[in-house]
């Protein structure tokens, strides 16, 4: 379940509204997306939030996860200051107002919270590092830096569904070869890419209540949400976003 914010500008999920000192959701096509600093920026001023600094990776589609530790912060005092970590597609911390993102046009957004802890994780996961485990790398991460896997609650965003997600039928067989699970998650040659990346999760330990699947094709739902495969190259990006407050 999830609710829109701003005209439907943002898409903010239910099971994390309660959680005081999280902010954390994903914006629409309504909202735009253009690579700056400033968009990001205006982005979390939209919803009242202040980050000290945002931190994204440049997304290669790779199973790398980087955590994110006091010292990686640059000149945090400066505004609208972004930092990206070059070949990063998942990011993990534990340091409060530091804005975390990731953008996608059908891959999945997968939001991660250790709600005892206090550690955010923000993951764009596309075929290539869901074949490559990135879901299962960011739990190792976070387990890393003091997670309880019992206290992790998950999210995966919108990402273009079973439905309308047709691929090479060489791409099933490696998805099968590699995961015990992978047929389940294959309807002919459509890859249901969320619920492959939800079984990861649960293979690592993650209690299924605490696991949430947003059923919101990208592709079905192009009116409100950027879509590579509908829209090729014209495609702008969705902006996942999390951040850890020091309110209590």
């Amino acid at each position: 379940m999830t609710f829109f914010l701003h005209n439907t500008q943002f898409i903010v999920p239910e099971q994390f509204r309660a959680i005081p000192w999280l902010f954390a959701g994903c914006s629409t096509r309504h909202f735009g997306w253009e690579e700056s600093p400033s968009h990001f920026y205006r982005a979390f001023r939209m919803l009242n939030i202040t980050p000290e600094v945002v931190i994204r990776g440049t997304q290669i589609h790779s199973n790398k996860v980087h955590i994110i530790e006091k010292h990686s912060r640059f000149n945090p005092e400066q505004k609208e200051h972004m930092v990206e970590l070059p070949d990063i597609d998942g990011l993990i911390t534990m340091d409060p107002d530091v804005g975390i993102v990731v953008v996608t046009a059908d891959c999945a957004p997968i939001f991660l919270v250790e709600t005892e802890k206090k550690i955010i994780g923000l993951v764009h996961a596309g075929w290539k590092g869901t074949l490559e485990g990135i879901a299962i790398q960011a739990i190792e991460k976070m387990l890393e830096v003091g997670a309880t896997k019992d206290k992790i609650r998950a999210w995966i965003g919108p990402t273009i569904g079973v439905c309308c997600y047709e691929v090479s039928e060489e791409l099933t067989v490696r998805f099968t070869d590699t995961f015990s699970y992978g047929r389940e998650c294959i309807n002919g040659r459509n890859l249901d890419l969320p619920r492959l990346n939800a079984l990861q999760l649960r293979h690592c330990g993650l209690k299924e209540q605490h696991l949430v699947i947003e059923d919101y094709c990208t592709k079905c739902h192009v009116k409100n949400c950027y879509s590579y495969r509908a829209e090729g190259e014209r495609a702008g990006r969705m902006i996942s976003f999390m951040m850890k407050t020091t309110i209590e």
